[in-house]
C-alpha cells in the first residue's frame, strides 16, 4: 500500500506544480498547494492500520483502494483525488472533535457528519 500512496502522491505534485515558478505570486501559490498536499498526505498516512468501521481493511487501505479503483476506471485526477480523500472528514484532527456514530453492538462506525466537516475543511484549503 505504501508504493500507492507514495505514487499517487508524486503524480499529483507533480500535475499540480508543473508551471509554478513563472511568477513570484505563481511560485507562492504553489508553495502553499505544496504545503497543503503534504498535510493531506500526512494525514492519511497517520491513519497507518487504523481500522475502518470494522471493515477487513485499514481506513488507509481504503482511502487508497478508492483511488486505485477510480484511476483504474480511467477517471480524471480530479476524481482520483476526490477518491482518495472522501473520507477526509474521518481523520482530520478536527475529526476527534466530532460526535461519534456507535451502532446498536457498541462498535464505533465512525463521526457524525464526517463528510460535511471534510467538505468544509477541504473547501477552507481553497
Amino acid at each position: 500500500m505504501d508504493h500507492l500512496l507514495t505514487r499517487f502522491s508524486y503524480s499529483f505534485n507533480n500535475s499540480l506544480f508543473k508551471n509554478d515558478n513563472s511568477t513570484n505570486i505563481a511560485g507562492h501559490r504553489a508553495a502553499r498547494a505544496r504545503a497543503t498536499v503534504s498535510a493531506l498526505f500526512k494525514f492519511i498516512t497517520l491513519q497507518g492500520d487504523r481500522d475502518y468501521i470494522g471493515e477487513m481493511v485499514s481506513q488507509l487501505e481504503h482511502s487508497l483502494q478508492a483511488a486505485h479503483l477510480a484511476q483504474q476506471a480511467g477517471a480524471d485526477e480530479e476524481t482520483i483525488l476526490g477518491a482518495l480523500l472522501h473520507d477526509v472528514g474521518r481523520f482530520i484532527p478536527a475529526a476527534e472533535e466530532m460526535p461519534k456514530m456507535i451502532a446498536p453492538n457498541g462498535t464505533f462506525v465512525g463521526c457524525m457528519s464526517h463528510e460535511l466537516l471534510g467538505e468544509k475543511y477541504l473547501r477552507q484549503l481553497g
